[in-house]
């Protein structure tokens, strides 16, 4: 296997000056995992998750047939909290309290409301004529499912997203392209999402679970770093992954007096925690390289 490092793999590739710099960013984000895959998205969206800033690109969607007893609830595009538990039957476009933006007909779906949310929609006849695209409404405060909130809001044939890979995402100084201050195990909602086009795209509801806060690309070796700023220590994981020390984030080692200017030839996985005359942990004091 190919190595991702500065010293390069010799007996597959001879090199031994660096590809990439990556900005070191604290807890930035190395993996996400899909909670909720939400609906109306395409492949190659560009989602941006709240509050760590990380962006994350959709590899692969879940997307449900429009077939008798398939589940529509990941094309859910608005849920309400407030419905009346219970079974709802209807025909799109015939029943009242169900519309559709689309030609289709004959479209005959089962609601079930539980904890006052929808929990699942399955299609009792898939009708013919819907499809992609198709917004199928359902009427709620005053209508089919009571509440005082809002309506139910199903997006057709563009599922929830099944997975995502982290992708950087460029800033004007260059600072915290895979995010900042993400904790593992944490949800996070998305604040905006965008096709490959760059374009605002309609896909909602997803949210990502944080798995892991490694340096990017770290997984088959770790990065050398390089220190812009004269900094008092600076505790990292090492490739082996061996945690030495167990006070504050626990780590490998710590490297107390560590100059601006210095590269360090060491294999890092993660970046713990350092100190500087500006305060801890800034931005653009180090950089991995790779």
């Amino acid at each position: 296997m190919a190595s991702t490092s500065v010293q390069g793999n010799w007996a597959a590739q001879a090199r031994v000056f660096g590809h990439d710099a990556i900005p070191v960013a604290l807890d930035s984000v190395s993996k996400v995992e899909v909670d909720a895959p939400g609906s109306a998205y395409s492949m190659g969206d560009v989602i941006t998750l709240t509050t760590v800033a990380c962006d994350v690109e959709v590899t692969s969607l879940d997307i449900p047939l429009i077939k008798k007893d398939a589940n529509l609830f990941n094309s859910i595009a608005t849920n309400q909290t407030d419905f009346v538990d219970g079974t709802y039957t209807g025909v799109v476009g015939v029943t009242a309290g169900y519309t559709t933006s689309g030609s289709g007909t004959g479209l005959e779906l089962s609601i079930e409301v539980s904890g006052n949310t929808v929990t699942s929609i399955i299609i009792l006849n898939a009708g013919s004529g819907n499809g992609d695209g198709d917004i199928i409404g359902v009427t709620g405060s005053g209508g089919v499912l009571g509440g005082a909130t809002g309506n139910l809001r199903i997006v057709l044939g563009t599922g929830g997203v099944k997975e995502v890979i982290v992708v950087p995402k460029p800033t004007a100084t260059g600072s915290q392209p895979y995010g900042k201050g993400a904790t593992i195990g944490t949800s996070y909602a998305q604040s905006a999402v965008v096709n490959f086009n760059g374009i605002s795209a309609p896909g909602v509801g997803f949210t990502g679970e944080v798995t892991e806060t490694n340096l990017p690309h770290t997984d088959v070796r770790g990065a050398s770093l390089y220190v812009t700023a004269d900094l008092t220590e600076l505790s990292v994981v090492m490739e082996s992954g061996n945690l030495y020390a167990t006070s504050g984030p626990a780590h490998t080692a710590n490297f107390k007096g560590v100059q601006a200017g210095t590269f360090l030839p060491i294999l890092v996985k993660k970046v713990v925690a350092w100190t500087s005359g500006a305060g801890s942990d800034e931005d653009l004091e180090i950089i991995a390289l790779y």
